[in-house]
């Protein structure tokens, strides 16, 4: 029994119902999808003899809802934001994506609504469809894995306060600023930021409580937010950061990712912020 099936076969014992996605792929490779997933056990071990990846449905069936916090599209910065107006997000299952965001799993609300996803906010709601769940592969080679001490055995699914549904629905009652303010968190966060003792010192306590002993994609992250404050020793402060690991990421690798930060498309200073609350630090 291979990992992927290994670990189908623990959702499916915990009642997730799940089907098989194409080898190192997020689509489904069966013909109808999230639709067929299951836990049945003769099933599960059909779908998984191979090295298919592995979808969790996200259905009113299910009872599984996931929000899905999209890096590359300013996704972490929105979420900081929202923290910040509605305070932490509930402890709840949390999977980090090899292109450098999350998924949290919370109960579904049985609302009637299904997917949803709003342009320019970075995150996506999926009531009607499928995650992909640990320890599949990206197409980019990356893995799917659990923050610690945050997978469906550790942690019961939270349910989504009726501020964070209606804010993350778009509800109607939002006002227009808060709305502009959302949408281009992600633009002003990539600019730089003030540079003061004061934010010296939570910057500093932050990535004290990042581990640069981490996947690739998660230290490139990290060391291109840092770069993103726009200070003018902010690199030497990445490069104090990256030593940590200086075992799995040599100086050459710091200097290839430096040379290909780009401000307009970088994370920012929600990622720290982010990264650093999963880390302990409050």
């Amino acid at each position: 029994m291979n990992s992927l099936h290994m670990f189908a076969a623990a959702y499916a014992v915990l009642g997730l119902p799940v089907f098989p996605l194409k080898r190192a792929g997020k689509m489904p490779a069966t013909r109808n999808g999230f639709k067929n997933a299951s836990t049945n056990e003769d099933q599960v071990a059909l779908w998984f003899r191979g090295a298919a990846n592995i979808g969790i449905a996200c259905t009113p069936e299910s009872g599984l809802f996931l929000v899905d916090v999209d890096q590359k599209n300013g996704g972490l910065e929105t979420f900081a934001l929202l923290e910040a107006e509605l305070g932490a997000f509930p402890a709840t299952p949390c999977v980090l994506t090899p292109g450098g965001g999350f998924h949290l799993y919370v109960i579904h609300p049985q609302d009637g609504r299904g997917n949803e996803s709003k342009d320019g906010s970075g995150i996506d709601l999926r009531g009607a469809g499928y995650g992909v769940a640990p320890p599949s592969v990206h197409p980019n080679g990356g893995v799917y894995q659990f923050t610690h001490g945050r997978s469906f055995q550790d942690i019961c699914l939270a349910e989504l306060p009726a501020s964070w549904l209606s804010r993350l629905r778009g509800n109607p009652s939002r006002s227009v600023s808060a709305a502009q303010d959302s949408s281009n968190f992600g633009e002003r966060a990539s600019k730089a930021v003030d540079d003061t003792p004061r934010r010296r010192a939570t910057v500093s306590a932050m990535l004290a409580h990042i581990s640069p002993d981490c996947s690739y994609d998660h230290y490139r992250n990290i060391v291109w937010a840092i770069l993103s404050l726009g200070w003018a020793d902010c690199r030497d402060l990445a490069r104090a950061w990256a030593t940590g690991a200086a075992h799995r990421f040599d100086e050459g690798s710091f200097q290839a990712v430096t040379a290909t930060y780009d401000v307009s498309r970088s994370p920012s200073l929600g990622s720290i912020h982010y990264f650093a609350k999963q880390g302990g630090w409050s």
